[in-house]
């Protein structure tokens, strides 16, 4: 027997079970989010995100954690659709220990101690889009000085994601240059005001744990918050999340642009 041959067929055979092995074992992979955030008068806001990934044939639910919200917060209406159109049926209460069939086509909340988890059963496999809405009750708050808030809209999984993008708007309203202030924290990207809306961006793929927190302060009377704080924006909020950031706090108050970018926050 030809031993150059025996090897070839040996190494053929070990190539074509490795890529089975790589094929069976090919994580989910986010490629992209891109989130609408439109903001109320009364301080809610309404969530719009469409998150593009190829799906493996790992795992069996998707899901964006709404961790450590204040008081007088909460998410509320949610609904996931896809690419194909197909509107899931929402659960308030989620099951988490179902197989991926059993998800399909079905969303709700997963409540937790640090706050609760929109969830969504993933699916096929292939290419897919989620379509994930949701409103955010209290997100803007009004505060002595000032009315803003500070919040979590993206954060990583074990794969990363390659762009986010989050911009927010008011119905019938623009924003202006330096009004709202605004900030990001927590991934490389810029924030800015452009075409009368606020654009956040990563300019950077998003590794693990990484996440896009975007703070906006606004002059009051531009809202009317229906949740109210006895206490300030800048010591409630403010000076809370800069705290370890690449921000700092007297060179923004004597150069407005560099509201303009930001880097990373340092852990």
């Amino acid at each position: 027997m030809d031993k150059n041959r025996h090897l070839r067929g040996t190494l053929t055979l070990l190539a074509f079970l490795f890529c089975c092995i790589a094929s069976l074992a090919e994580p989910n992979m986010t490629l992209k989010v891109n989130i609408g955030v439109e903001l109320l008068d009364n301080g809610d806001a309404i969530v719009s995100e469409e998150r593009v990934a190829r799906m493996g044939s790992y795992g069996t639910e998707g899901y964006i954690a709404q961790y450590n919200l204040r008081p007088g917060m909460k998410i509320t209406d949610l609904q996931v659709s896809d690419e194909t159109g197909t509107e899931y049926d929402f659960e308030d209460k989620w099951n988490v220990n179902r197989s991926r069939t059993e998800k399909k086509n079905k969303c709700g909340y997963n409540w937790t101690d640090k706050g609760v988890e929109l969830c969504w059963g993933i699916g096929e496999e292939g290419l897919r889009t989620y379509y994930i809405k949701y409103r955010i009750v209290g997100l803007l708050m009004g505060y002595k000085e000032s009315d803003g808030f500070n919040h979590c809209f993206f954060s990583t999984d074990t794969w990363g994601v390659d762009s986010v993008s989050v911009v927010f708007y008011r119905e019938g309203k623009e924003f202006q240059q330096y009004n709202p202030n605004i900030w990001m924290f927590g991934c490389y990207g810029t924030i800015d005001v452009m075409d009368g809306v606020v654009q956040a961006y990563s300019t950077q793929r998003l590794s693990d744990n990484e996440k896009v927190i975007v703070m906006m302060e606004f002059p009051k009377g531009e809202f009317h918050p229906d949740v109210n704080v006895d206490g300030e924006f800048k010591t409630q909020v403010k000076d809370i999340a800069m705290e370890g950031s690449d921000y700092y706090e007297e060179e923004i108050k004597n150069n407005p642009s560099l509201f303009k970018h930001i880097e990373k926050d340092s852990d």
